[in-house]
């Protein structure tokens, strides 16, 4: 399970989410070693600024995952992940300046991908 936040601000750019991400995973030879497989949702909040342009909403999402374990050692790996699901997102778009819509205004729902990862894992023995 991941679970992340950033208030990350720029001069150009100012991002601030929330985001919950669960995964189950199939292991294909042994428990953390090599290949494996898995299922995985995500629920995010976020409200960023590009350059001039506001966008509030939310996102949810879920799908497939593959991965790869390389074993460091007894008690680290490292692990590659990517994942593809059904994506949908809605938000308030709208330029600095001007009055937040009063519903969503930009809504889509889509294949794409939902998980990119490299990380480093401690096993508890």
């Amino acid at each position: 399970m991941s679970v992340a936040a950033n208030p990350l601000r720029t001069e150009k750019l100012k991002t601030t989410f929330t985001h919950f991400q669960p995964e189950v995973r199939y292991w294909i030879n042994r428990p953390m070693v090599s290949h494996f497989v898995g299922l995985t949702a995500f629920a995010n909040n976020f409200n960023m600024r590009f350059d001039d342009v506001n966008h509030q909403g939310d996102a949810f999402a879920a799908g497939f995952t593959y991965g790869y374990a390389w074993i460091l050692s007894s008690h680290w790996n490292i692990e590659a992940t990517l994942g593809v699901g059904v994506l949908h997102y809605r938000q308030f778009k709208y330029d600095v300046g001007t009055a937040k819509p009063a519903s969503t205004n930009d809504r889509r729902t889509m294949l794409a991908p939902i998980k990119l990862g490299v990380s480093f894992a401690y096993i508890l023995r």
